[in-house]
């Protein structure tokens, strides 16, 4: 495993590495899975509360971040779990913005 890959490793009753909700019986992504959808969350997040604005954008990323979610963690091709996306969904209905 290298040192960059974060996400938890955990075995499955029938001793495959199993490295996320994301991925099908087989160990393998399934073709249906979309990633980038969190980073897609948390911009539209910093875009609704931010208006645009630099610093109002910095304060939204702050806020995110001590709520657990780092937007600069998250990329167009990291993988999808559905986990953070309902923390990333709780945490838009908190800060009063509705996304995707």
């Amino acid at each position: 495993m290298e040192a960059q890959d974060l996400r938890l490793v955990v075995r499955c009753n029938d001793g495959r590495r199993n490295r996320g909700s994301h991925l099908d019986s087989s160990g393998k992504e399934p073709k249906h899975a979309m990633s980038g959808r969190i980073k897609r969350m948390l911009d539209e997040i910093v875009q609704k509360k931010s208006g645009g604005k630099v610093v109002l954008a910095n304060v939204t990323m702050t806020k995110l971040t001590l709520k657990g979610l780092n937007p600069d963690n998250f990329n167009a091709s990291s993988p999808d779990d559905p986990a953070i996306i309902a923390k990333v969904a709780a945490i838009a209905r908190e800060m009063g913005v509705v996304v995707n």
